[in-house]
């Protein structure tokens, strides 16, 4: 479809204007044209349309002498001069009901017609059987000439009725000339509201999509950056909306991007300390709601000093990337996984108790210590510590339960790293923690 650019639109405006104002005179003079001339075709027509009403008549009262003549003489030239007037009233009664010159003229001429067709049917049997006027044919004679006589009454009163009908014509002829005047200022009214439809049409069509940027574009300041304008304009409005969700498309993928930067650990690609308070929190509530398990796993490489004091942070960097790799493989698509500072990671474990966390702890471990990471050509041996705990919705936060799960660790580190260690939150848990501060205890036996 061809656009409908706003000069356009404007053009368009005009022309529809000076449409109506050439229409409104051209109508305005051919109706002054059409009463001068009407009252003589009215005069025409009268006659015209009552003419065939009595001829028609005339023939109804004519098809019945060959039927009386057929009865007394029994002559097969009435029958035949009984078909030539069947044809002709058929024609006529055809014609009539055509043209009648009102819906009641029109009635009139069909109940003519239906008592027609009766006596029609009434002197088929006559001229087919060969009555006579002794053997019962007076009767059916009688109704006959009954049934054609009706039928040339309503015809009458047809013929009346158009001559009232045509008589009205004329004197709409003379009111005519006074509407002529009607017409003119009727057809000015038109030409305003014409107008004022233009103006409407094309105030909407530009003030209303600009309507729309202003607020839009004020939504997309505030930061709603997935607002969208959906205009069907076809003009140059759609595609300033187009070029607009463009941008705001733009704008919040940058900011996806920004927020995915903002949430991810840049060494393994792992969410952070920060996301991972925020989504054990959520997943706690959510944990409360449910009634469902919920558990966390607190990972710590062993020896990670000694690999970056021994052959380099390079070497320990791939250290950090490979357990983070290790641990998303043995992921559901449920957990999460974050790391939580230099080399511990955790893992939010919703909807499994500390049996099902245990598990999946020890196939971590097992996969570390599986995985050979290869260093300036030499393999470097891996081992993981791991601590798990679980929550219950009664009682403790996303704090308490990192402090089971670190407690957990510290238990695993203790008895001679490379193991799993299971523990759950306990109601006291707020106390332990200040007991292991004032006793001046370390968080973990980290090495």
């Amino acid at each position: 479809m061809k656009k409908l650019t706003i000069r356009n639109k404007l053009l368009v405006g005009f022309l529809l204007i000076a449409t109506a104002v050439v229409v409104s005179n051209l109508i305005t003079i051919t109706t002054s044209q059409r009463i001068l001339t009407h009252y003589e075709s009215s005069r025409l027509t009268l006659h015209t349309k009552s003419e065939p009403l009595l001829e028609l008549q005339n023939k109804l009262l004519r098809a019945a002498m060959p039927v009386n003549d057929f009865l007394i003489n029994n002559l097969e030239s009435e029958n035949r001069n009984f078909r030539q007037f069947e044809f002709l009233i058929e024609k006529d009664f055809a014609a009539m009901s055509k043209n009648a010159v009102d819906p009641s003229v029109a009635r009139l001429v069909a109940e003519a017609r239906t008592k027609w067709r009766a006596a029609k049917r009434r002197a088929d049997r006559l001229l087919t059987t060969g009555a006579s006027l002794e053997n019962n044919g007076y009767d059916e004679m009688k109704l006959f000439d009954e049934e054609i006589f009706a039928s040339a009454t309503i015809l009458q009163t047809a013929h009346a009725r158009t001559g009232v009908v045509m008589a009205s014509g004329l004197e709409r002829v003379r009111k005519q000339r006074r509407q002529a005047y009607v017409v003119a200022e009727v057809f000015f009214i038109v030409l305003i509201l014409v107008a004022m439809a233009t103006s409407i049409w094309l105030a909407r069509s530009i003030i209303r999509p600009i309507e729309i940027f202003r607020t839009e574009s004020r939504r997309l300041g505030h930061g709603h950056l997935d607002q969208r304008i959906s205009l069907h304009t076809n003009d140059e409005f759609e595609l300033l909306a187009n070029d607009f969700n463009w941008m705001a498309e733009r704008l919040q993928q940058s900011r996806e991007d920004l927020h995915e930067l903002s949430v991810r650990d840049e060494m393994t690609n792992l969410y952070n300390h920060r996301e991972l308070l925020r989504l054990l929190s959520r997943e706690i509530q959510y944990a409360r709601r449910t009634h469902e398990p919920l558990s966390l796993m607190m990972i710590d490489i062993d020896c990670l000093k000694q690999i970056n004091d021994v052959r380099g942070h390079l070497a320990g960097d791939e250290t950090l990337r490979a357990v983070a790799d290790v641990i998303e493989g043995e992921m559901r698509e449920v957990d999460w996984a974050a790391r939580y500072g230099g080399d511990e990671f955790c893992v939010i474990l919703p909807g499994t108790d500390l049996s099902g966390a245990a598990a999946t702890a020890k196939r971590i471990k097992d996969s570390v210590a599986g995985d050979q990471i290869i260093s300036e050509n030499r393999h470097l041996g891996l081992g993981v510590s791991i601590g798990c705990a679980e929550h219950h919705h009664h009682c403790g936060n996303e704090t308490d339960v990192i402090h089971a799960a670190d407690q957990a660790l510290y238990v695993a580190k203790r008895s001679g790293k490379n193991r799993v260690s299971s523990a759950t939150v306990p109601p006291n848990i707020a106390a332990a923690s200040k007991q292991r501060l004032s006793t001046g205890e370390p968080r973990s036996g980290k090495s």
